[in-house]
């Protein structure tokens, strides 16, 4: 299955099932891989304020803001998933989110 296909694939299951978050995170994923990242942070931005809950979006939208060299953006967010991951004991998710935390800030003295 090609980018666009996958991309229709995925639009048709949200047209069935729109209130899916792991749709709209693939959705996100491919409007990433289609080289549109904003309407990428977009949809992860609107998965976090939908449900806060929902970690692996604080990783992508985290790194995603980092590849962009938005700084201030991922730290918030790594931030924010690193407390989230705290409280709900996912702690291989909260070393790793730590772990790209670190590159950012490593990122930011550069």
């Amino acid at each position: 299955m090609n980018a666009n296909d996958r991309f229709e694939e995925i639009r048709r299951m949200l047209a069935e099932e729109p209130d899916d978050l792991f749709l709209h995170y693939a959705m996100a994923l491919e409007y990433v891989r289609l080289g549109e990242p904003q309407q990428g942070i977009a949809i992860l931005t609107a998965i976090r304020e939908k449900d806060p809950e929902y970690l692996p979006v604080y990783m992508k939208l985290g790194t995603l803001y980092q590849a962009l060299q938005r700084y201030p953006d991922a730290v918030e967010v790594l931030e924010a998933g690193i407390r989230e991951a705290r409280v709900q004991q996912q702690f291989k998710t909260l070393t790793e989110l730590e772990q790209v935390l670190e590159m950012v800030r490593e990122d930011m003295e550069d």
